[in-house]
């Protein structure tokens, strides 16, 4: 009962901790588009720890929505948690605890490491359906208690377990709690579609603006950048490092309710050029631009099956 008392004290400080704020430091930083980020020294320790790696090309995409899956796997690596000392009478699969679930995809190992140890995620979670920051804090807190029955029932009775497992729930609280309403859109909207055409798959990011007039402001010529993962996680095509742009600056007007289309067919193929093998891959499109004076990047995936 004292552990569990402690860890929901700690909960409560990370809280605490974020509402104060947390002094800056100079540091080199891992991503390129966190440096006007409220939590990004959390971002950082969380990164040097392992548990987070951003979605490539140097971006950690602070503002793009979490997935269900994404958050599951957070949670997971952010907590430590295994399955070490569990014995199973049969093969675990993800779906015995998430029904929309896919037992081959790359979240399949995680969902089940979250579900043996308790994690609070219903069992219709979508892996691929976007969580708000403020659902994911929803399962963090239920992720601390269930932390604090793990260690009551005797299975870690090491107090540092419990303060490792605080300090990553202050990291996560401060690391994405900041972009729960703050994401400075404007009332942007956007949706990603994948198109199967002869060869590859014909993307589609659209952004639509549903507030006041504004204009995107984009630089060095850069509208858009995708990244490919495979069934592992791993980045096996980032479409950015293909390219090369010119030193200009674009702007895009949008009135209320216009719509602007950034599309590009990705030809099933490595950065190496090599054609992928069949399986399933989650593309993660997203546009970073400027209005006014404040940075944004906005960011959808899809999951494609490559037969």
């Amino acid at each position: 009962m004292k552990d569990k008392l402690r860890t929901v004290l700690m909960l409560m400080a990370a809280l605490a901790v974020l509402a104060a704020g947390t002094p800056a430091r100079a540091q080199s930083l891992p991503f390129t588009d966190i440096s006007d980020v409220q939590g990004k020294e959390a971002i950082v320790a969380l990164y040097e720890k392992g548990h987070v790696k951003g979605v490539g090309g140097g971006l950690f995409a602070p503002n793009a929505p979490m997935t269900g899956a994404q958050a599951v796997q957070l949670l997971v690596n952010a907590l430590e948690l295994d399955l070490d000392g569990v014995r199973f009478v049969k093969e675990p699969l993800a779906t015995d605890h998430f029904i929309h679930a896919n037992d081959g995809a790359w979240y399949a190992p995680a969902m089940i490491v979250a579900a043996v140890n308790g994690l609070e995620f219903p069992a219709d979670l979508r892996p691929d359906q976007a969580l708000t920051r403020k659902e994911f804090l929803h399962h963090l807190s239920g992720a601390m208690g269930i932390g604090a029955d793990v260690l009551d029932a005797g299975s870690g009775s090491d107090p540092t377990d419990v303060l490792r497992r605080s300090e990553a729930a202050v990291l996560l609280v401060q690391a994405l709690a900041y972009a729960e309403g703050k994401t400075g859109t404007g009332g942007l909207e956007h949706s990603l579609t994948a198109t199967p055409v002869e060869d590859g798959f014909l993307l589609e990011f659209l952004i639509v603006n549903r507030g006041e007039a504004q204009t995107l402001t984009y630089s060095s010529g850069q509208q858009f950048n995708y990244i490919v993962h495979d069934g592992n996680g791993e980045v096996v095509y980032n479409w950015v490092i293909d390219k090369s742009f010119l030193m200009a600056i674009i702007e895009q007007p949008l009135a209320k309710d216009e719509e602007f289309l950034l599309t590009d067919t990705w030809n099933l193929a490595d950065n190496a050029g090599n054609r992928l093998p069949a399986g399933e891959y989650r593309i993660v499109f997203e546009s970073s631009f400027s209005l006014g004076d404040t940075p944004v990047t906005i960011s959808d995936e899809v999951t494609v099956v490559i037969e």
